[in-house]
């Protein structure tokens, strides 16, 4: 009875993962013929190789280095628009396989293997289950044919150097991503905050390299230019109000101010001006970000570096000023640990289960 209950659920399992692998074909073959969001890279590459300006594209949000990182990716789709974006989501598929495989080994100190029987496999419950749970944003990355799922690489495999002790390694790829997509710079800050000086050395090393082929590229007046720009315009600009972005920052702002969130809903508590309260949703995220600091630095015995990180992670997205549905990939993290500290608990700690499956179902519903 036992191995037939056994063979059921690997049954189930490989259904499961049948429909996944599907679900990654059918994405590759429709999203390779689309322009999703990687049209903003192409064209920002494209604009350093014409010589115009790089942000009068609207698509374009990303740091001054970004459209020269695109380069490559517009000369490949000059040449084949489908082969660069077909390259891109087989890349995503090989880019979560990392995911998972540098997820267990940091989580279970053992990494996952088709083969080896003495690690986890794959298809286990306990990776397959918090993947699942975050497959909608997964199948919205590729859809919009987007850059999260690397950075959500890029940002394990730095803290994976760290704890290999390779920090002035880790810093550097770490420096990298933040030059790419700012967001990545809230791990950044952890790192600070946790005293790894050679972590952030890394890191300011590769800002600083980044800011110097700038100038070189662009010239030191357009290159200031352009920093000034992005800086003024997209990463301080006026905050997306729609309920499209999740983040933090739009819902507390409609709560202070009259700017409608949701289509003719107002739901503002007072009625300040736009400037007013943005500060006020950013001193009230900074306030509450002081209760985990306090216990991230001061009581750094529990939970676990990886538990704190898979925190950090997920709350990159949340504290960001923009966060759309496919930035939630950050979430697998938090949800492989949640996953396993809920499984272990007894019968008498069920309603933390509720808690999480509640949580769980408005993410990925909202």
């Amino acid at each position: 009875m036992a191995k037939t209950a056994r063979r059921r659920e690997d049954y189930v399992k490989y259904v499961l993962a049948g429909v996944v692998l599907l679900a990654f074909l059918f994405e590759l073959i429709r999203d390779s013929q689309r322009d999703g969001d990687f049209i903003g890279y192409v064209n920002a590459g494209n604009a350093v190789l014409q010589g115009s300006p790089i942000y009068a594209d609207f698509l374009n949000t990303w740091p001054p280095f970004f459209s020269i990182a695109s380069v490559p990716l517009a000369l490949v789709h000059n040449f084949s628009p489908v082969l660069i974006r077909a390259l891109w989501l087989i890349g995503i598929a090989f880019a979560w396989f990392g995911i998972l495989r540098i997820s267990t080994s940091l989580l279970y100190n053992q990494p996952i293997s088709f083969r080896d029987k003495k690690g986890i496999h794959p298809l286990d419950w306990k990776i397959l289950l918090p993947f699942l749970f975050t497959f909608r944003f997964v199948i919205d990355d590729l859809s919009n044919i987007q850059i999260n799922s690397y950075l959500l690489l890029g940002s394990l495999y730095a803290i994976k150097l760290d704890k290999d002790n390779k920090s002035l390694t880790a810093g550097l790829l770490l420096g990298l991503l933040v030059t790419l997509k700012v967001y990545p710079v809230f791990l950044l800050l952890f790192f600070l905050w946790r005293r790894r000086w050679k972590v952030v050395a890394g890191s300011c090393i590769t800002i600083a390299l980044s800011v110097g082929i700038t100038w070189a590229v662009f010239g030191q007046v357009e290159a200031l230019n352009n920093y000034q720009s992005w800086l003024n315009h997209k990463a301080m600009g006026e905050t997306i109000m729609t309920h499209k972005n999740q983040s933090m920052w739009p819902w507390l702002q409609a709560m202070f101010s009259g700017e409608v969130r949701l289509d003719g809903i107002r739901t503002h508590l007072v009625d300040f001006p736009p400037k007013t309260a943005k500060r006020i949703a950013m001193g009230i995220i900074a306030v509450l970000g002081l209760i985990p600091a306090y216990r991230l630095r001061y009581r750094s015995n529990q939970p676990t570096s990886f538990h704190q990180f898979a925190f950090v992670l997920a709350a990159i997205p949340l504290l960001s000023p923009l966060a759309w549905k496919y930035y939630f990939v950050f979430l697998f993290p938090l949800y492989l640990v949640l996953s396993r500290l809920l499984f272990s608990l007894g019968q008498g700690r069920s309603w933390h289960k509720w808690i999480f499956f509640i949580a769980l179902g408005l993410s990925i519903l909202s």
